[in-house]
C-alpha cells in the first residue's frame, strides 16, 4: 500500500525525537497513524488528543517492543478507514504479564493469564482489578463450526463454519468476509481507492483520506486554505467554512470549526473525550 512508505517514515521520526524516553506504546503506533492519514495535523496533536492516564503503580509487565513493532507493520495492510474503525493495533504478545490470578491489576496486559476484570470499578480510572480466568470459549480455527462462537481473525464465519476470509476481486455477501485492506463493495473484496485510482459507482476512494473527483480518479482531501465544497473535501483535520478549508480546533481551542476527531465541544471549548487522570 502506499501510504506504508508515510508511515513507517512517521514511526522512525518518532522513535528518533523520544531520545530514549518511553513513549506510550500503543498510543505511539496510533499516533503515527492517525498523523499519517490526516487525521491531526501533527504527532504532538494527537497525544494531546489521547491524555494517558497516570496509574499510582508501574505497569507489571514485561514489554517486547519488537513484538509491537512487527503488528504495526502488519496493521499496514489496512487502510486509514479500517486502521481507525476500530483500531486495530491490539498487539497478543507484546507484553508478557506478572500478576498471577486474584492479583490487583490496572489491565489485562498485566496479568500472566486471563484477563483484568474491572466490572466494579465503573468509571473510577484509579479502581484496581483482580486478574481472572481467560474465557472458556476462545475463537475457533478455520474449518470449525462457528454456530455458537466467534472465528480467529483470519477467518470469518461462513454457513456455520469457519472460512478463510476472501482475496481481492472475489465475490462476498458479507461486510466482514474479506481479507485485511479490503471491503465489500458491490458484492465484490476490493481495496478502497487511493489518490490516482480509478472510481465509480462500485469502487469507492477511502473515506475520510480522498473523494472521487470528476475525471472519474480518486482525489486526495484538500489542504488547508484550498477552496472546499461538498464535492470537494477538506483533509481530516480541517473543514470547510465559507468556502475555504480551516483548521479544526485543538485541545482548548474554540471549537467554531469543529474539533479534532478524538475531541468533543464542552461549553464552547474543543475537550478530550477521554480526559487524562493523576492516580494517588
Amino acid at each position: 500500500m502506499r501510504e506504508r512508505a508515510a508511515l513507517l517514515a512517521v514511526s522512525v521520526a518518532l522513535a528518533a525525537a523520544s531520545c530514549g524516553r518511553a513513549l506510550p506504546d500503543r498510543l505511539s503506533l496510533i499516533c503515527a497513524s492517525e498523523t499519517a492519514c490526516g487525521y491531526f495535523p501533527d504527532y504532538d496533536a494527537c497525544l494531546r488528543g489521547h491524555p494517558v492516564s497516570a496509574p499510582s503503580a508501574p505497569l507489571r509487565a514485561v514489554y517486547h517492543r519488537d513484538v509491537h513493532e512487527r503488528c504495526f507493520e502488519a496493521a499496514l495492510d489496512y487502510g486509514c478507514y479500517q486502521r481507525g474503525v476500530p483500531y486495530r493495533f491490539d498487539c497478543p504478545g507484546a507484553y508478557t504479564g506478572l500478576v498471577a490470578e486474584g492479583g490487583a491489576c490496572a489491565s489485562d496486559v498485566e496479568c500472566i493469564e486471563g484477563r483484568c476484570d474491572r466490572s466494579a470499578c465503573g468509571t473510577d480510572v484509579c479502581c484496581a482489578g483482580a486478574c481472572v480466568p481467560p474465557p472458556l470459549l476462545a475463537p475457533d480455527p478455520i474449518g470449525a463450526s462457528c454456530v455458537t462462537s466467534s472465528c480467529v481473525s483470519e477467518a470469518y464465519c461462513h454457513l456455520g463454519h469457519c472460512v478463510p476470509r476472501l482475496s481481492d476481486g472475489a465475490p462476498c455477501d458479507v461486510p466482514d468476509a474479506c481479507a485485511p485492506g479490503l471491503v465489500c463493495m458491490g458484492n465484490t473484496c476490493r481495496a478502497f481507492g487511493l489518490a490516482g485510482d480509478a472510481c465509480d459507482a462500485d469502487r469507492v476512494c477511502e473515506p475520510n483520506s480522498a473523494f472521487c473527483a470528476p475525471d472519474g480518479h480518486c482525489a486526495a482531501n484538500l489542504p488547508l486554505g484550498a477552496s472546499c465544497d461538498d464535492a470537494h473535501p477538506c483533509i481530516f483535520f480541517a473543514a470547510c467554512a465559507s468556502g475555504t478549508c480551516v483548521r479544526r480546533g485543538d485541545v482548548g481551542e474554540p471549537c467554531t470549526n469543529g474539533c479534532y476527531v478524538s475531541l468533543s465541544c464542552e461549553a464552547g471549548v474543543c475537550t478530550p473525550n477521554h480526559p487524562a487522570t493523576l492516580c494517588p
